[in-house]
């Protein structure tokens, strides 16, 4: 996944949780937590999410 595409998925997800009128906290929460993700992601050299399993996360 590129750093253009990753920055795409981010605000996708940032637009669809403001939708969904949850509160700045959790807002700011999720977008901090899922930029982790990403990183995590992006270093594990992992670009398709079907790739990954929960031993992988564990």
């Amino acid at each position: 996944m590129t750093s253009t595409q990753s920055t795409q998925r981010q605000q996708y997800r940032c637009t669809w949780i403001v939708a969904v009128e949850l509160a700045d906290a959790t807002i700011q929460a999720r977008q901090y937590r899922l930029k982790q993700f990403v990183r995590w992601c992006n270093d594990n050299g992992l670009d398709n999410l079907n790739d990954l399993s929960g031993r992988d996360l564990h």
